[in-house]
């Protein structure tokens, strides 16, 4: 009957019911650690997070300390470099000087040159002592003294290619003076570049010292959350 059927019924439902009711507390644990295990995730994913960034951010940040020493070895050698030149600013100063000098050494080197060969040419034309110009015996050679105008002209090439010498020692010494010191005059006329270097190593030590101490700060707030999140 219907009646026993019910019965029947709400007896199977009674025995589910306190088959059930003993599982209550361990589906509670279950969605508790549920719970607990999403949490965990969470905190793994985000520790994970965390680390890559820490790690990223700390090589930043020896790239920049890498970055500031190479930059403050070459501001040293800049600044060592200023003062050395600095030590030669008298030899740069004496270089227009010492070009002046040598110039008008090489206009005399090439009269003296002129000289000679002038000389030599008329010596040829006054053979038997016979003006050059005249083709006729000198009478001012005969007053002089001189023997013939081959002589005359002998003894002026011999005073030319002495004096001739002499410059020749001059310039050659002129010439040693001139290296050094053209050199350090090619030097001085960048000096304004050798300033302006010096000054890009220092500001790109104080450009990486900014970019430093952020970075520490980044990695030091990115430890502790890691140390919060162990």
């Amino acid at each position: 009957s219907k009646q026993v059927t019910s019965l029947q019924q709400l007896a199977t439902l009674q025995q589910r019911i306190a088959n059930i009711e003993p599982l209550a507390p361990l589906a509670e644990q279950l969605n508790a650690r549920i719970e607990r295990m999403a949490s965990l995730q969470a905190k793994i994913q985000e520790r994970r997070s965390k680390r890559l960034q820490y790690e990223e951010k700390n090589k930043q940040l020896q790239e920049k300390q890498e970055e500031r020493e190479r930059a403050a070895a070459n501001l040293r050698k800049a600044e060592d470099f200023l003062v050395k030149l600095e030590e030669h600013r008298s030899e740069a100063e004496e270089f227009p000087g010492l070009q002046v000098e040598f110039e008008e050494l090489t206009a005399r080197h090439h009269r003296l040159e002129g000289n000679i060969e002038g000389y030599k040419r008329s010596r040829k034309l006054s053979a038997g002592g016979l003006c050059p110009l005249l083709h006729e015996p000198c009478q001012n050679i005969q007053v002089h003294g001189i023997a013939s105008l081959e002589f005359y002209f002998d003894d002026e090439i011999k005073k030319d290619q002495v004096a001739l010498a002499a410059i020749s020692r001059e310039q050659a010494l002129l010439s040693e003076r001139m290296v050094p010191a053209r050199r350090y005059a090619d030097e001085f006329s960048k000096l304004g570049q050798y300033i302006e270097r010096r000054d890009r190593f220092a500001d790109q030590i104080k450009q990486a010292a900014q970019d430093i101490l952020h970075l520490e700060r980044e990695t030091g707030s990115l430890q502790e959350d890691l140390n919060a999140l162990a």
